[in-house]
């Protein structure tokens, strides 16, 4: 799929352009979640690319955090692949997913990273639980992710280093 494809399904996600344009990240937590609801179709066509690029990774599950936007994307994304969801949630400050079994193998995926503690909580939920996390998906990167394995083979639809013009 081309870079301006891409943007063009971002956006009806919800994804502001400022954002998409490299000019409006300057707090990356305030950056509103893409929105698999507002364009079902762009979802799946933004899902399916994002599976073709994450198949190499013989996983069991896709792994996400608690906002309901990323078990939206993940549906989609695990439909393509033919995994499952585990859905994790907070509760009392500490990090629970109760579908998360010992050796399982997970991509973790989001719409984007907006702090680097959000993959880290979730890396480290997966191997406290002796899962294997193969691979790490995101629909848009703000800047470069440091992974906890830089061996860790990380799948990004789109990178937002510089000024794009769509």
């Amino acid at each position: 799929m081309e870079r301006t494809a891409i943007i063009d399904l971002l956006a009806s996600g919800g994804v502001p352009d400022a954002v998409l344009h490299g000019t409006g990240a300057d707090d990356p937590e305030s950056i509103a979640r893409y929105d698999a609801l507002r364009d079902p179709a762009g979802a799946s066509l933004l899902a399916s690319t994002l599976a073709a690029a994450l198949r190499s990774c013989v996983a069991d599950a896709i792994l996400i955090g608690a906002s309901v936007e990323d078990a939206v994307l993940a549906a989609f994304t695990a439909r393509e692949l033919g995994v499952v969801v585990v859905r994790s949630y907070v509760d009392e400050g500490l990090l629970f997913a109760p579908k998360l079994r010992s050796d399982m193998r997970l991509i973790v995926l989001t719409d984007v990273f907006r702090k680097p503690s959000a993959l880290y909580s979730l890396w480290s939920l997966a191997t406290e639980r002796r899962g294997h996390v193969c691979a790490v998906g995101t629909l848009y990167e703000l800047g470069p992710t440091v992974l906890p394995d830089p061996a860790l083979p990380m799948t990004t639809l789109l990178r937002i280093d510089a000024p794009v013009t769509s």
